[in-house]
């Protein structure tokens, strides 16, 4: 019997592909660990910043679902979509669950809005492993384990990384699918894109790669090379000329860390923290601050990991390198998996040179782990992925567990 074309969607090959279940069952499960995060009317994670590795949900809370907050010039200039496009559909929200919610129609729209931005995340991921051959059994491990991800506990606070994180890997599932460009598909891409850019400035990188990605795919080669040679001259210009008034402003100051040349083997550090901790996180630091609790995992230690915790490292690296070798080993999806780890690779030289809180931005290249092993899935067997899978589900689910207890504890 021959093999199905791996080329095609999943419906196209006759397949059963139930990803509004998904969708729902994402939407659900991301609802419950919010509100298991504390994040409901008067808690310390809406009233309070940096409760959540440095998250700013107090302040992201009001942004969103007060009009009359203005932000400053600085942080317009870096979430402009924020109060462009998110604040106006919380605030519709707010409006319809008024009537129902009272007091905490607030938090609750935006809870919504993240945990459902969360899921659409997690039915991408879902999409992605069928679309490359996977069971319907294979797609739902993957799907639970990038569900349970360590990185989930920022996708369910009044923030930004849901969003994003959800734009993402549409994007990328979208410039990946086989077949041309065709315009509708180039205009959903493009329109992502620019909310990608204005949900968080520096993410306008990941724009640039789908535009090379689409120039490489498209007959124009002297437009493609003449992308490059425009990247390069904005990069120096940003060196030479922006970069130092970046590191004048006080605002921006005081997030360069400089590791990657300052301390290059703490760096190594973190960049082996950056493939392993979005998905099973360690037990993190508490501390308090003004009389409130704080969770961090600054500075970066393996030591923080339990016994339980590292059976789930041990898998997770056993199921994330035999997919990345999977795909090493198709050469259809080889460039795909550069691709990723490209996008990867520039998530991590730039917080190993900027920003306080390492593990706060992993949303930002946590899906792309997920892919990654979406990519390859389907070619490793199913007792090795179920294996892999059941330890890792456990102490995701422990570290969830000592979270919530961590952050709830007097």
């Amino acid at each position: 019997m021959s093999k199905p074309d791996e080329t095609l969607l999943p419906e196209q090959r006759g397949l059963r592909d139930p990803v509004w279940l998904v969708l729902i069952l994402g939407f659900i499960a991301f609802v419950v660990l919010s509100r298991y995060l504390l994040v409901a009317p008067d808690t310390v994670v809406t009233l309070r910043n940096n409760v959540l590795f440095e998250t700013d949900s107090g302040v992201r809370l009001r942004y969103l679902t007060d009009p009359m907050v203005q932000p400053h010039r600085l942080e317009f200039a870096q979430h402009p979509a924020f109060f462009l496009v998110w604040r106006p559909i919380t605030l519709a929200l707010e409006w319809l669950l008024a009537p129902v919610a009272g007091a905490g129609a607030a938090v609750l729209s935006v809870q919504l809005l993240v945990c459902a931005s969360a899921a659409v995340a997690a039915a991408f991921t879902w999409r992605l492993a069928r679309r490359h051959g996977a069971s319907s059994a294979v797609a739902a491990a993957l799907t639970i384990v990038f569900i349970l991800n360590t990185a989930s506990v920022l996708l369910v606070v009044p923030e930004h990384w849901a969003m994003a994180a959800a734009m993402m890997i549409a994007c990328f599932y979208a410039i990946s699918a086989p077949g041309a460009l065709t315009p509708r598909r180039l205009f959903v891409i493009g329109v992502l894109a620019v909310l990608i850019a204005g949900t968080t400035v520096t993410n306008a990188a990941f724009g640039a790669l789908l535009l090379a990605t689409w120039l490489r795919r498209s007959p124009w080669r002297r437009a493609e090379r003449a992308f490059y040679a425009l990247a390069l001259a904005g990069a120096i210009v940003m060196l030479i000329a922006i970069g130092p008034r970046l590191v004048r402003m006080p605002a921006v100051a005081g997030f360069f860390n400089l590791r990657l040349i300052e301390a290059p083997l703490q760096a190594a550090v973190y960049t082996v923290f950056a493939f392993v901790a979005p998905v099973i996180g360690p037990v993190p630091y508490r501390t308090f601050e003004r009389a409130h609790v704080v969770l961090s995992y600054e500075p970066v230690s393996f030591a923080m990991y339990e016994p339980l915790q590292w059976l789930g490292v041990a898998a997770w690296v056993i199921l994330f390198a035999g997919a990345a070798a999977a795909a090493v080993a198709n050469a259809k999806t080889r460039p795909w998996l550069l691709w990723l780890l490209g996008w990867c690779a520039f998530n991590l030289l730039f917080h190993n040179l900027w920003g306080d809180e390492f593990f706060l931005y992993s949303p930002h290249w946590s899906w792309a782990l997920a892919a990654v092993v979406a990519l390859g899935a389907a070619r490793l067997r199913w007792p090795v992925i179920a294996a892999a899978a059941l330890p890792l589900v456990i102490a995701q689910l422990y570290t969830f567990t000592v979270i919530g207890q961590l952050l709830k504890a007097p």
